[in-house]
């Protein structure tokens, strides 16, 4: 990506972290790859998050301790705004990162680094950081949407 020209969306951050959006009945939670805000968006339902997170649905990154893949339900929504004790699966499971183990700063500059080093396939970056951590990035219009830790490129 290097030689191609492009600007960093200045929303990138903020969707890496933590998005101020709600939670999409086709996409789950949007963006918000930190852990601990994904939980409290997951929370903010006012459902059991057992509801919505099997443990056997986590897996843990081998290499990168703080990294997991994380299969999820929502809870289908009400027709208003609350929503139902029905759930359903997100198809795109989330890879978040532990705040604890990596902060929110190293994971956006890691991200930008690999987003400079990776390769452009339509319109998915993916890249790898200098300490091993592979990210996936969106490419539209010379810029570069947002992007997110994940576990592999599969």
């Amino acid at each position: 990506m290097s030689e191609i020209t492009h600007t960093i969306s200045p929303n990138a951050k903020t969707h890496l972290i933590a998005e101020n959006k709600p939670i999409s009945g086709k996409k789950g939670v949007l963006g918000t790859h930190n852990s601990d805000e994904f939980y409290n968006k997951l929370k903010s339902t006012g459902k059991d998050i057992n509801n919505m997170i099997d443990p056997k649905n986590i897996v843990y990154d081998k290499d990168f301790p703080g990294l997991q893949t994380i299969e999820y339900k929502i809870p289908k929504g009400d027709g208003k705004e609350g929503f139902l004790d029905e759930y359903k699966i997100i198809k795109s499971p989330k890879t978040v990162y532990d705040p604890s183990k990596y902060s929110n700063e190293e994971m956006y500059q890691w991200g930008l680094e690999a987003m400079t080093n990776g390769y452009l396939e339509g319109y998915l970056i993916c890249g790898e950081a200098s300490n091993g951590i592979k990210f996936m990035g969106y490419f539209r219009n010379g810029e570069i949407t947002n992007f997110h830790p994940v576990t592999s490129f599969d």
